[in-house]
């Protein structure tokens, strides 16, 4: 414990130093002597007292990012990172160059990321206080970003990250390109959804995460699944207490009560791969098949298997699940 106390305070003398002369480590990142660099928060992080911008006083060159959120926009964006987290959600590029480090909940060690000598930490504002505070004591700055928010939905989170991620990294002509490319992407899903609602505002969903044998929990609006569904028009059938921002978005089955439930289509996803899920599934059914046979949707196929990605997301990569959520749920109406 001494060591790693020693190792911080030799690290924040160090980054003191370098503060002091400026934060970047280099001139500029497009070549200009004005090289500022700053980057909003969205609009829903005013609930963590966050409404200032974050103001570097350099473009930042060694970025840590500790949420997968932001990572695919910014590879999008040709903006080179020095670390990402380790994740299931997303693949990273063949020829990515950075560190891989492990997930802030498993193994994660903070003296790693300070050892990299970062301009710039990405971090899930859960951590703030566990880490956050670590990181800027030591002089190193730290821009929150959230998952969900109480003031709007998963998708709309993403999509205000989104834009001011953009704005922040638009450098240069290229990036800017990149960036208008990107937001570009919600307009035309948004377009392709209006058709998509015409087939499917209609329908009834029940969404249902299996974890187990016997766990098996319902998804409600709020959920990244049921947020996803919600965008495609589908009415989720199961709503729990409270309202749609404050009820839990996730909660156990509840296999008597589902009877009632009456879904014209069950979508199903789970920890692991489509196929891991199927089977999973598959093996709940066997051992109750006379229950899930009594639930029409279920009997008649109307089911959609999911991999994990639709139980959490990252970032602009939701883009891509909802429209092919769209497309799978109303392949089963044709």
């Amino acid at each position: 414990m001494k060591k790693k106390t020693f190792a911080l305070g030799l690290c924040a003398a160090a980054l003191s130093m370098s503060v002091m002369a400026g934060c970047g480590k280099a001139d500029s990142a497009d070549g200009n002597a004005d090289n500022s660099f700053s980057i909003e928060y969205p609009s829903y992080m005013k609930t963590y007292d966050l409404t200032e911008p974050l103001t570097l006083d350099a473009y930042p060159e060694t970025i840590v990012s500790l949420s997968t959120y932001p990572v695919p926009t910014l590879l999008e964006m040709d903006v080179k990172l020095a670390a990402v987290p380790a994740t299931k959600v997303i693949e990273y590029p063949a020829d990515f160059e950075g560190v891989i480090l492990p997930g802030v909940m498993a193994g994660f060690d903070i003296e790693q990321v300070v050892s990299l000598d970062p301009d710039l930490v990405i971090m899930p504002i859960s951590y703030q206080e566990q880490y956050g505070a670590t990181l800027e004591e030591v002089k190193i700055p730290v821009y929150y970003v959230a998952m969900t928010s109480t003031e709007t939905d998963v998708y709309n989170v993403i999509k205000e990250q989104a834009e001011v991620l953009v704005d922040a990294f638009s450098v240069d002509e290229e990036a800017t390109k990149k960036g208008e490319a990107i937001l570009k992407r919600f307009d035309e899903l948004e377009h392709k959804l209006t058709e998509a609602k015409k087939t499917l505002e209609s329908k009834r969903v029940l969404a249902i995460t299996v974890a187990g044998e016997t766990s098996i929990y319902v998804n409600s609006a709020s959920s990244t699944l049921g947020c996803m569904l919600d965008k495609c028009g589908l009415e989720n059938v199961f709503v729990p207490s409270g309202d749609a921002t404050t009820g839990h978005s996730m909660n156990e089955l509840d296999l008597e009560a589902a009877l009632s439930y009456n879904p014209d289509v069950i979508c199903i996803t789970g920890s692991s791969t489509l196929e891991d899920n199927k089977a999973l599934m598959d093996a709940i059914y066997a051992a109750n098949s006379e229950y899930w046979d009594s639930i029409e949707a279920y009997k008649n196929g109307k089911v959609v298997y999911l991999p994990s990605s639709y139980v959490s997301t990252a970032g602009i990569t939701i883009l891509t699940n909802i429209e092919n959520l769209a497309g799978m749920i109303e392949a089963l109406y044709q």
